[in-house]
């Protein structure tokens, strides 16, 4: 779908179920800031990635979920960028089946101290489920898509 500037503000997700072949797709989002191009989320069992958040800069990350069928049970883990624990930084989130949730650093872990955050979040999904993910670091001149590594 194709939203114009004046129209308001669209959340939602899809499904393909191909029985044949190879589905994909890219989703392609434009703002003031400028043009994204999100690739085809990564369905995994868990994975980890980097994350940022300068307050004063105006750059977050931003995190969206999606259960792949059944509901599942995420667990969140911030860590520094040697690798250490963050107070504050643990998080469970529960998704129903085939739900999804978008959020940002401050949302996720609103007790981690300091304007300015590097490190990695893990995420791991309890109860055999799956999760697609992307994951974005948002600006205020637009974003960057982040990659994401399988846990093993």
């Amino acid at each position: 779908f194709t939203i114009g500037a004046g129209g308001p503000a669209k959340q939602g997700s899809a499904v393909a179920d191909g029985t044949k072949g190879t589905v994909s797709a890219m989703l392609r989002v434009f703002s003031s800031g400028g043009g994204l191009h999100l690739p085809a989320s990564r369905v995994l069992s868990g994975f980890v990635t980097a994350v940022r958040r300068d307050r004063t800069a105006g750059t977050t990350t931003r995190i969206s979920l999606s259960s792949t069928g059944s509901a599942v049970v995420l667990q969140l883990k911030l860590r520094t960028a040697a690798g250490a624990d963050v107070a504050g930084g643990t998080t469970e989130i529960r998704l129903a089946a085939n739900g999804q949730t978008t959020r940002t650093l401050d949302q996720l872990f609103p007790a981690v101290a300091g304007d300015t955050f590097d490190g990695t979040l893990s995420v791991t999904v309890s109860g055999g489920g799956t999760v697609a993910t992307s994951v974005v670091l948002l600006s205020p001149t637009g974003g960057t898509v982040l990659p994401v590594v399988a846990l093993q």
